[in-house]
């Protein structure tokens, strides 16, 4: 089996839900709940949570996650890639390791079984392919279009509705890939945009400075969840929908 590193992205800063990371769902704090699935699932190796929040640390290692502490230069402005790529950058320098999966605690609605059956879709993948990566999906069986007429303008009396069934939606909050890979392609994304990466020591090394100058496609491949399995706290109000979804959808010998 591969070695697999999950990382848990959990700041201290949340603007539009202050102290989000730490909210009461379930009875537990928000990012128990990343911590403990992964640390269920039989295929991932270590769980990390990354945060520049002292309490935060100390609710993370209370459920058994490791911890990786930002450094100064990330001033709680950054979004998840960077301290993601940070804490891969620091778990490579200390052990080896094939594949990584980024969390997000603010989508903690994921079912027993579910990050393995997110490893195996990953692993099914054609060895062959490069920049692959594996994600979570609601099937849609109908979707609504309209027709661009120009100017920023649509069509809104002259919607379809396609029922073909062959739309999937993204679940935010989890996504597999190779650590390595994810290394490399986000230092090529970062050059095709012409962004520039904030920098310490550590995301100096051992970066594979590639050829590649073009801007790549992605294999991805999707593994089903539930349609209430969707939400997300972002704004004050999906605090409450998440607790309400938990009371009626999660299994009750899980709280």
């Amino acid at each position: 089996m591969r070695t697999l590193d999950a990382v848990i992205i959990a700041k201290g800063g949340s603007v539009r839900v202050p102290r989000k990371n730490l909210v009461d769902i379930g009875g537990k704090p928000l990012v128990a709940w990343s911590i403990l699935q992964a640390l269920a699932a039989r295929q991932i190796t270590r769980v990390w949570v990354s945060t520049d929040d002292d309490e935060i640390a100390d609710v993370a290692e209370s459920y058994g996650a490791r911890i990786i502490m930002r450094p100064d230069w990330m001033n709680n402005t950054h979004t998840g890639g960077v301290p993601y790529i940070h804490a891969l950058m620091g778990i490579r320098e200390r052990y080896e390791t094939d594949l990584a999966m980024i969390m997000f605690p603010t989508n903690p609605l994921r079912l027993p079984g579910d990050l393995d059956r997110l490893v195996d879709t990953y692993n099914a993948m054609p060895q062959e392919l490069t920049n692959k990566s594996a994600f979570f999906a609601v099937s849609r069986p109908s979707i609504e279009l309209f027709r661009d007429i120009g100017n920023g303008r649509f069509d809104a009396g002259r919607g379809v509705w396609d029922k073909t069934a062959k739309y999937i939606e993204l679940v935010p909050g989890t996504n597999i890939q190779s650590l390595d890979e994810t290394i490399k392609w986000d230092r090529i994304y970062c050059a095709y945009w012409g962004i520039e990466w904030p920098t310490d020591e550590v995301l100096d090394k051992l970066i594979n400075e590639g050829e590649e100058n073009l801007y790549p496609l992605q294999h991805r491949a999707w593994t089903p969840m539930q349609w209430w399995q969707q939400g997300d706290i972002d704004y004050p109000f999906q605090v409450d929908h998440i607790r309400d979804v938990w009371e009626k959808f999660m299994p009750k010998e899980i709280v």
